[in-house]
Protein backbone atom coordinates (compact mmCIF):
# COMPACT_ATOMS: atom_id res chain seq x y z
CA UNK A 1 0.00 0.00 0.00
CA UNK A 2 1.58 3.49 -0.84
CA UNK A 3 1.61 6.48 1.31
CA UNK A 4 -0.94 8.21 -1.10
CA UNK A 5 -3.71 5.66 -0.43
CA UNK A 6 -2.68 5.38 3.03
CA UNK A 7 -3.39 9.02 3.37
CA UNK A 8 -6.50 8.51 1.68
CA UNK A 9 -8.23 7.57 5.18
CA UNK A 10 -7.38 10.52 7.07
CA UNK A 11 -9.67 12.70 8.56
CA UNK A 12 -12.19 10.41 7.57
CA UNK A 13 -15.33 9.72 9.80
CA UNK A 14 -16.89 6.50 10.42
CA UNK A 15 -18.00 4.43 13.31
CA UNK A 16 -15.48 2.14 15.67
CA UNK A 17 -17.05 -1.09 16.84
CA UNK A 18 -15.07 -2.13 19.67
CA UNK A 19 -16.88 -5.33 19.83
CA UNK A 20 -17.06 -6.37 16.12
CA UNK A 21 -19.87 -5.15 13.65
CA UNK A 22 -22.74 -6.21 16.02
CA UNK A 23 -22.05 -4.96 18.95
CA UNK A 24 -22.68 -1.08 19.69
CA UNK A 25 -20.05 1.46 18.15
CA UNK A 26 -19.33 5.11 18.33
CA UNK A 27 -18.28 7.69 15.24
CA UNK A 28 -14.60 8.38 15.43
CA UNK A 29 -12.36 10.67 13.05
CA UNK A 30 -8.94 8.94 11.81
CA UNK A 31 -6.32 11.22 12.80
CA UNK A 32 -3.27 8.94 11.45
CA UNK A 33 -2.71 5.70 9.60
CA UNK A 34 0.35 2.82 10.16
CA UNK A 35 0.97 -0.24 8.29
CA UNK A 36 2.51 -3.00 11.06
CA UNK A 37 3.55 -6.48 9.63
CA UNK A 38 1.13 -6.12 6.72
CA UNK A 39 -2.02 -5.11 9.38
CA UNK A 40 -3.42 -1.91 8.76
CA UNK A 41 -3.75 0.31 11.58
CA UNK A 42 -6.26 3.85 12.67
CA UNK A 43 -5.36 6.03 15.04
CA UNK A 44 -9.21 7.34 16.09
CA UNK A 45 -10.27 10.04 17.79
CA UNK A 46 -13.69 10.35 18.84
CA UNK A 47 -16.22 12.76 17.04
CA UNK A 48 -18.20 13.18 21.01
CA UNK A 49 -15.46 12.77 23.59
CA UNK A 50 -11.82 13.25 24.34
CA UNK A 51 -8.75 10.49 24.02
CA UNK A 52 -6.90 8.85 20.45
CA UNK A 53 -6.50 5.45 20.28
CA UNK A 54 -4.56 2.88 17.74
CA UNK A 55 -7.49 0.03 16.75
CA UNK A 56 -7.87 -2.21 13.52
CA UNK A 57 -9.03 -1.51 10.42
CA UNK A 58 -11.58 -3.70 10.28
CA UNK A 59 -13.20 -2.62 13.46
CA UNK A 60 -14.00 0.82 12.04
CA UNK A 61 -16.39 1.10 9.18
CA UNK A 62 -17.33 4.40 6.99
CA UNK A 63 -20.61 5.15 5.98
CA UNK A 64 -20.90 3.16 3.10
CA UNK A 65 -19.26 0.02 4.05
CA UNK A 66 -21.79 -0.27 7.82
CA UNK A 67 -23.61 -3.08 8.45
CA UNK A 68 -27.44 -2.29 7.08
CA UNK A 69 -30.21 -3.88 9.06
CA UNK A 70 -32.21 -6.10 7.06
CA UNK A 71 -35.66 -4.24 6.56
CA UNK A 72 -38.58 -5.94 5.41
CA UNK A 73 -41.49 -4.57 3.45
CA UNK A 74 -44.40 -4.98 5.58
CA UNK A 75 -47.08 -4.68 2.83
Amino acid sequence: MTVAELAKNLGKVGTYYPNGSNGPGFEVTVRDVRQVFGRLDFEVEPVAGRGRSWVGESSVKFPDERPRLAVSDPF
